[in-house]
Parts: structure tokens; sequence; C-alpha cells
């Protein structure tokens, strides 16, 4: 079994990806999969049988809901096969973290920005504090249920970690970021978008797809409209529809 990410922020999704594999004859599996908390409790489970026989790939879906506790997160199998019962091979690394960071006491002192991440999972939990450039200005490690004060000169600064989630910490202008579980490819000269979730490819014009690559939760309205070519009126438009379809979230 794999997990991947192996790092989540909450309101994610982390995919399970489980195998199996039986060179002898064809039979009857029975498998139970648990997705257990940091407090130990049961927060999911898949359960179904396959005949087995060669190799079985399977793929499970869980998602982070806000209501989920930060911390590191285990995935137990067990397996039903002629009477025993059969665990994960791979159990030692069947875990992932769901981060959990929060920005506090924000405040403006001349040219610098005075702020404090707090970090709400057990875990030491890596991030990063980027510009509107992209420009990593630190990265580091926050401890478990740790506190960090940070001084910086500049604007436009942003917290990422998890797997890409980017919060503004003193944006002015609200900002953009794609929603997970939605890939990408040209097809016919044109980019398309898959909902990985839905299973099925989204339909949109090439301004919306445009508009949608760029957001990156870096580039606000302005840049946009200038990156796309189009009034801000109209890049606005399109980024409400955006959300509105899911394939967009504010930062």
């Amino acid at each position: 079994m794999s997990i991947f990410p192996k790092r989540v922020a909450k309101c994610e999704d982390v995919i399970i990806h489980f195998k199996t594999v039986n060179a002898g004859k064809m039979k009857m599996l029975n498998y139970a999969l648990t997705i257990i908390d940091s407090r130990g409790s049961v927060i999911d489970k898949f359960e179904g049988s396959q005949l087995a026989i060669g190799t079985r790939e399977q793929y499970f879906s869980h998602y982070t809901s806000e209501q989920e506790i930060a911390g590191k997160n285990h995935a137990r199998t067990k397996m039903h096969l002629d009477g025993r019962v059969i665990e994960s091979f791979s159990s030692i690394a069947d875990y992932y973290y769901v981060d959990d960071i929060e920005v506090r006491e924000i405040d403006f002192i001349g040219e610098l920005i005075h702020f404090t991440l707090k970090n709400k999972s057990g875990e030491e939990t890596p991030y990063q504090i980027i510009d509107t450039e992209g420009t990593v200005l630190i990265d580091e490690l926050l401890p478990g249920n740790a506190k960090r004060e940070y001084q910086i000169n500049g604007q436009g600064l942003f917290l990422k970690y998890g797997n890409n989630y980017i919060e503004a910490i003193d944006a002015k202008e609200q900002r953009y970021i794609k929603s997970n579980g939605i890939r990408w490819r040209i097809a016919d000269g044109k980019v398309e978008l898959f909902d990985e979730k839905r299973f099925e490819i989204v339909d949109v014009d090439d301004n919306a797809a445009l508009i949608w690559l760029k957001c990156n939760g870096i580039n606000e309205k302005e840049s946009l409209a200038r990156i796309v070519g189009l009034n801000e009126e109209i890049v606005m438009q399109y980024l409400t529809k955006l959300e509105a379809m899911g394939l967009i979230r504010k930062v």
C-alpha cells in the first residue's frame, strides 16, 4: 500500500493505493482499510471483497475535512483469505500528516509586518514564507504545538505548507489558487481540465482555462488581467464562475 501525498492541509484529498498479489489459485479476498487519526479514533473506513488472482490494484480517496484533527494519521489494512488475517507489508510506512498552521497577531509597524505562526499539529511541520514573486524567504520546521514570531520587511507575504497549500498573510486583495484534484492537459490545441473526484472533463473556454492556469495563490486580479489581456471586471466574472465550479478557491 502507498499513500500520497504524505502531507496535506485540511480540505484536501489523500489517495491510498491498495495492491494485492496472488500467484496461486483464484480465491475470494475480504478486506478492510481503516484510517485512524492522531488520537486513535477511526475517521474513515473502506470495506469490500474481490477475487484474488494475479495483481489487483485499487485506489481510495479520503477527504480531510475542516473538523479533522491535525497530526499523523495511519491507514491500517486487514485482509481475510483462507481463514487467515493478513496485514499490509508496508504498514510501517502507511501514514500521512494533516498539517495546520495558523497565522495570528498580524500587525504593521511602518514597513515591517509582525505576525505569529501557531502549529496546531503535535507533529513537527515544514513550512515556507514566500513573497509575491514566489521567492522563498523562510524555509523552516515548526515543532509540534509551537509558536514562532516573525517581523519581516516587505509586502505581499504568503504561508505555504502541506501539499502546496497557500494562505495570504498580509494580502490586501483577494487571491485564488487551483483546487486540488483538478488536472490539465493539451488536447486538440486547447487546455482541457479534468476533475479527478468526479472523474470527468470540465468544459471551460480558453480564457477561463488560461485564468485557471495562472491562479497560483499569488497573482491578484490586476496581474491576472494583465497576463490574459482582459479587463479586471471580466476577469472577476471568470474567477467567480471558476470558484462556483469548484476549480479554484480563495487564499
